[in-house]
């Protein structure tokens, strides 16, 4: 979630009403979790310098959700963010995951956070990135391990039962990736992905039963690590509204959670009125809302009032499997020629 009147500039530009209108919106819809965002130089505008006007304004969006019924999943390190890079200037260059000075830097912001909203009641969890692997693709198991371990070492030393999380682009399964969900030390993992870039799959539309079983399939994969998965960002990466945007946004959604997926988080709440950064360079990302700028929900938003209203009346219960089979069709095979399918 950003607010649609500021987008990511919302800090620098902080009106608290903005926040409870949307708020007091999902609320009334009937959803209880949202995700905000720490844009990363406007927190930390210096490595050795901590912006604590945004952290008590940080603090002021939670409490603002605590007071509508809302659970929230604040990120602390949000470069990434529709396909431009706001990480501070002063990282120069070094790796996020391997250079242990930028580690103590960031241990520095995740401290003086975590003592401001330490005694925030509606903290579902704590994301330490957004798809940092995205923009830090160069990493080692051990670094990631290191990486991962010592930021939720940080945050639970202050904030003791909290939830970590790192919200990671679905590259670890799609592509090849030093990155991996196995080798992160977090609670549960989170995934993100789109149809539209899921590139090893051709889709031809949205309609296609590749797209609407792709991220049932990703969570399926990520699941068996055993740990819980929750699909935190997903959705149709190109806005639009009707009943395929409707019918792809069910489907979807009920693939992931019949292979096993804990939480859903769609991208995102409202269409977004400002033209700032990103949305100048990427238009197409100011329309993915389930409403638009004027708070009306889009025609689509019933494929995802059906899915949630389905899950708010069988809590508690999960589908079991005795087994999983995966298919592989000959045409595969024919491709892979030396693979040893066992």
């Amino acid at each position: 979630y950003w607010p649609s009147r500021n987008g990511v500039a919302c800090w620098n530009n902080f009106n608290l009403q903005d926040w409870e209108e949307d708020f007091e919106g999902m609320h009334r819809r009937g959803y209880n979790t949202v995700r905000i965002f720490m844009i990363w130089p406007d927190f930390q505008p210096e490595e050795d310098q901590i912006n604590h006007d945004h952290i008590r304004k940080l603090k002021l969006a939670i409490d603002c959700a605590r007071d509508k019924s809302l659970w929230v999943i604040p990120t602390f390190f949000q470069g990434w963010m529709s396909g431009t890079n706001f990480d501070p200037k002063w990282r120069d260059g070094r790796n996020h995951i391997q250079d242990p000075s930028l580690r103590a830097a960031m241990i520095r912001l995740i401290q003086a956070t975590c003592h401001q909203i330490a005694d925030c009641s509606n903290l579902l969890a704590v994301d330490l990135a957004n798809e940092i692997n995205v923009i830090c693709p160069d990493v080692t198991p051990s670094s990631l391990r290191a990486w991962t371990g010592e930021l939720r070492s940080a945050i639970q030393t202050i904030i003791k039962d909290v939830l970590v999380t790192n919200g990671t682009a679905d590259v670890p399964i799609q592509a090849e990736s030093s990155w991996t969900h196995e080798d992160q030390d977090i609670d549960f993992i989170c995934m993100h992905g789109y149809p539209m870039f899921w590139t090893p799959v051709p889709f031809t539309s949205l309609k296609s039963a590749r797209s609407s079983q792709v991220f049932g399939a990703t969570v399926a994969i990520a699941a068996a690590d055993s740990r819980p998965v929750m699909r935190q960002e997903y959705g149709v990466a190109m806005g639009g509204d009707g009943p395929l945007v409707e019918g792809f946004v069910k489907t979807s959604s009920f693939a992931s959670y019949l292979a096993g997926a804990h939480g859903f988080l769609y991208w995102c709440w409202r269409d977004f009125a400002t033209s700032e950064a990103p949305y100048q360079d990427v238009p197409f990302e100011s329309s993915m809302g389930y409403m638009d700028t004027s708070l009306k929900a889009k025609s689509w938003s019933k494929g995802y009032d059906y899915f949630k209203n389905f899950l708010l009346s069988h809590i508690g219960w999960q589908p079991i499997f005795d087994s999983v089979e995966i298919l592989i069709p000959k045409r595969l095979k024919k491709l892979n020629k030396n693979a040893d399918y066992g």
